[in-house]
């Protein structure tokens, strides 16, 4: 699966849009970014590699758990981190042709 930069921007928006510190899937999938889309979990991936997404309780990972049968479950709340939060900033800031 190749990186899909407008993806990528639309769940930043979901994250910084969440009312408190931290969201959960069902607060993502709510602002347009549904969680049983493979391009969610490759994205997470992607965020969390970088630094920018972690769980609430700072293990790592972001929540998601793949039985042995496949099957996916959610065992966290994602947070956005410090870093992501200005990567998230500094993208809409560049859109603005302020950067």
């Amino acid at each position: 699966m190749k990186i899909d930069h407008e993806y990528l921007k639309r769940l930043l928006h979901a994250f910084a849009e969440a009312p408190g510190p931290t969201t959960d899937i069902n607060e993502l999938e709510e602002r347009g970014v549904p969680y049983d889309d493979p391009q969610f979990i490759f994205h997470m991936a992607i965020l969390e590699d970088k630094g920018l997404v972690e769980q609430e309780d700072h293990d790592s990972g972001f929540g998601m758990r793949r039985g042995a049968d496949g099957d996916v479950s959610w065992a966290a709340v994602p947070d956005l981190r410090q870093l992501g939060m200005s990567s998230w900033k500094d993208l809409k800031m560049s859109e603005r042709g302020l950067l």
